[in-house]
């Protein structure tokens, strides 16, 4: 294979190796999508109408270039012949072969600090795997550390196998794991204690308890139920007294607020009409009167019970469309929370109009809306005050409103 290439960005390091396969391989789908630990992670990338595999480097340094100007030990030695065993099994869950693997020291990538090996997964591979490995063995023979005996065994006794042995490269890595598990005493002649290559110990098996220790634990788990059930208890109970007493005083205050609402209203009632109908002398004339027959008695309260000056706008067409403005610019549309009165209608803009309050009485100006802003028959310009009289029939659209005010101290 050809000299490795590297190119670099601002945060990353990637490793480029041509690709003159489909880009709808399969076998590159589960490198992208199934990240798997022990490869390095692969992207199909087309730079320069070039396809190429992207592998991401980073920090990782080859096997060449990592260990230059040291040794390998037997723990490296090792972390790399298992790393290179859990990608094959990995690689043949997800139907991957093994000749894939780029088993030369260019594309094996480790860490200085940590004993960690990463493998590249190159799709368009076809040649033996189990010959690549005796060369990849041939070449640690040349980077071990001959001080350490332990190495030198290990990698001698790799190379002597692949000479040997032609069987599948997964069942020689797992003899070869079963073999050292077997042996875990230090080779002959060597300094070091026994206690530094002794394997984990299986967990001893717990033994029975004595009686009277059993009876203890027993009637200590009890005692620890038993409270926890009386917590819990004490704690349902506190929540819905608590939940009980919320709701008494909820309802209680909501009770209060409606009964004083309930006699403010009364009282209102209760006023003589001459009073609460303002400058008309009686309700039969205020009924009487042009575009108050049929207004709901709560509008005309609302006409002329409240303040010096006030308005009115009661729909002919619509009769739930009753406005009784309270402060003013007061804005007209169909937009529910960016108007102070909606009008549910097709034919009215969002911001439709806006009626605004003057020294001598109202105006209503048109805010560019779709289907115009008409008063007694004609069409209003946009932005262009318009004064409103007493009984005028302003038109939104489709809707047609009656104006109506008053302007006299009660």
């Amino acid at each position: 294979m050809q000299n490795p290439q590297y190119k670099k960005d601002l945060n990353h390091t990637y490793l480029m190796i041509p690709w003159e396969g489909a880009a709808g391989d399969y076998r590159i789908h589960m490198l992208q999508y199934h990240r798997m630990k022990e490869l390095l992670p692969c992207m199909l990338r087309r730079v320069d109408r070039q396809s190429l595999l992207t592998y991401e480097v980073n920090d990782r340094q080859p096997l060449g270039t990592l260990f230059q100007n040291r040794a390998m030990g037997h723990e490296s030695l090792r972390g790399l012949i298992r790393t290179l065993s859990e990608a094959l099994e990995h690689m043949n869950d997800y139907l991957l072969d093994g000749s894939m693997l780029l088993l030369d020291p260019d594309y094996i990538f480790g860490e200085e600090e940590k004993e960690s090996f990463w493998f590249c997964c190159h799709p368009g591979r076809s040649e033996d795997v189990f010959e690549e490995f005796h060369k990849l063995c041939g070449y640690l023979l040349q980077i071990l550390d001959h001080r350490d005996e332990q190495a030198v065994q290990l990698g001698y006794s790799l190379y002597r196998t692949t000479m040997e042995k032609k069987c599948g490269l997964s069942g020689l890595l797992q003899e070869w794991d079963g073999t050292e598990s077997e042996n875990p005493k230090p080779p002959e002649g060597s300094k070091e204690p026994e206690a530094l290559y002794e394997k984990k110990k299986k967990a001893p098996v717990p033994q029975a308890l004595h009686p009277e220790r059993k009876e203890y634990r027993d009637r200590r788990e009890g005692r620890d139920q038993k409270e926890y059930r009386d917590w819990k208890e004490s704690r349902d109970q506190r929540e819905n007294r608590e939940q009980k007493e919320y709701r008494e005083s909820k309802g209680n205050r909501e009770q209060k607020e409606y009964r004083e609402s309930k006699e403010n209203r009364e009282q209102d009632r209760t006023r003589r009409p001459e009073k609460r109908m303002g400058f008309f002398k009686s309700r039969r004339q205020a009924e009487e009167k042009k575009g108050f027959f049929g207004l709901p008695s709560y509008a005309r309260e609302e006409l002329f019970v409240y303040g010096k000056k006030s308005c009115i706008l009661q729909s002919t067409n619509r009769k739930d469309l009753v406005f009784a403005p309270a402060s003013f610019p007061f804005l007209l549309g169909s937009l529910s929370f960016g108007v102070d009165g909606c009008i549910d209608d097709v034919t009215v803009s969002r911001f439709h109009a806006r009626i605004q309050e003057q020294d001598d009485g109202y105006s209503v100006t048109d805010l560019h809306s779709g289907e115009g802003t008409w008063v007694n028959g004609r069409k209003l310009p946009a932005e262009i005050p318009q004064k409103l009289a007493n009984g005028d029939k302003l038109r939104l659209g489709g809707v047609e409103f009656v104006f109506l005010y008053k302007n006299e101290e009660i």
